[in-house]
């Protein structure tokens, strides 16, 4: 679970595509010449090559250890796992290099050994600190913004915190298995109401940093973008399309609008304010928009549970029932009459109750 969040802090970091996108079977060809042969061994016939950074698709089979069967140009054998590096793409020597910066990065987040505080307990912080920062807010202290800004900048902290430390799950109190299924409805509902406050307090603290400075920052095009580029990356995964496109995008959008907060604050003569804001503004978002990423992949899979639940209730009622009427195991068909009461063939009539079917006479 921690390389998967710490993975997907780069994946805000850098390049906001990989993390999200599907674990294609790519790899990027290290060797000068590598052979391609007709069986895993070294023994076996050379019936093409590959070159150094040409990207090739593996095909997924019971390959032994150390070879790797590939499918290029219509050539399928085997080439040696030792000069093969895993791609995230098939864009050969472009990608190569930004994956490599990205492969930096999670290595780099990786080797952090971050004390485990605990999950209830850092809960428990995170919620605490956010309460605080969300009264402190409404109690609209002008003079005192920097309080207000220090407060939101600690709850990232403490949730960057929570998202690094080793073998954490975030959504814990969503766990049947941890909190009983009444303890998973109330921790959903509070995980939403959390996200609430966080993106209200995120919006007050901005608009007073405006108030404090005198410099308008229009704060919503940047907060949104994140929720959208979410919900986009999700709808590209689906489908399956570019995501890594649509990752570059976000991140050139992103630092368009770190760029417009600088200038804006330069033309009032505030440099080191449009250098800090920027920066707050990353800091508190990047943690925010993994949280929701998180929640709105709990609410997706409970939708799709709901539909497949409803579907399955739905086909077991159409097995019984046919434009109001019902059909029993034995062939019997019945007429509804009026609220639970039915009707067959002979006139006899028929009361339900929940799925038993009684007749009058009986």
């Amino acid at each position: 679970m921690v390389k998967f969040w710490k993975k997907y802090i780069c994946f805000f970091l850098s390049l906001l595509t990989f993390i999200t996108s599907e674990a294609a079977d790519y790899y990027r060809v290290t060797a000068d010449v590598l052979n391609v042969r007709t069986q895993p061994s070294k023994k076996g016939e050379v019936i093409g090559c590959v070159k150094r950074g040409q990207v090739v698709k593996s095909i997924n089979d019971d390959s032994p250890e150390g070879w790797i069967h590939i499918d290029e140009n219509g050539v399928s054998g085997y080439v040696s796992a030792s000069y093969l590096k895993f791609s995230h793409s098939d864009k050969g020597e472009q990608a190569a290099s930004s994956e490599s910066a990205f492969q930096k990065l999670s290595d780099k987040l990786e080797s952090f050994a971050l004390p485990d505080i605990g999950e209830r307990l850092m809960t428990f912080i995170i919620v605490l600190l956010l309460i605080i920062q969300i009264v402190f807010v409404k109690l609209e202290i002008r003079e005192l913004t920097w309080v207000a800004v220090l407060l939101l900048a600690l709850v990232a902290i403490a949730e960057l915190y929570y998202l690094l430390m080793d073998d954490v799950d975030i959504t814990w109190f969503c766990e049947r298995f941890e909190v009983g299924w009444f303890g998973c409805v109330i921790g959903f509902i509070g995980f939403a109401l959390f996200l609430y406050g966080q993106l209200i307090a995120t919006l007050e603290t901005l608009g007073s940093i405006n108030k404090s400075s005198g410099v308008y920052v229009n704060w919503i095009w940047g907060v949104a973008s994140w929720g959208v580029g979410i919900l986009a990356a999700f709808a590209l995964s689906i489908f399956d399309a570019d995501i890594e496109g649509f990752g570059i995008i976000f991140i050139l959008y992103q630092a368009g609008f770190c760029i417009y907060v600088l200038i804006v604050n330069i033309m009032e003569k505030q440099i080191l304010k449009g250098i800090l804001y920027p920066l707050f503004y990353l800091l508190i978002m990047i943690p925010f928009s993994i949280l929701l990423a998180a929640f709105l992949a709990l609410v997706i899979i409970v939708a799709i549970a709901l539909l497949i639940g409803g579907a399955l209730l739905g086909g077991s009622s159409s097995g019984r029932r046919g434009g109001g009427n019902v059909t029993l195991d034995d062939g019997t068909e019945l007429y509804e009459t009026g609220i639970d009461t039915y009707r067959d063939h002979n006139g006899n009539y028929w009361s339900r109750n929940g799925d038993r079917f009684t007749r009058e006479d009986n």
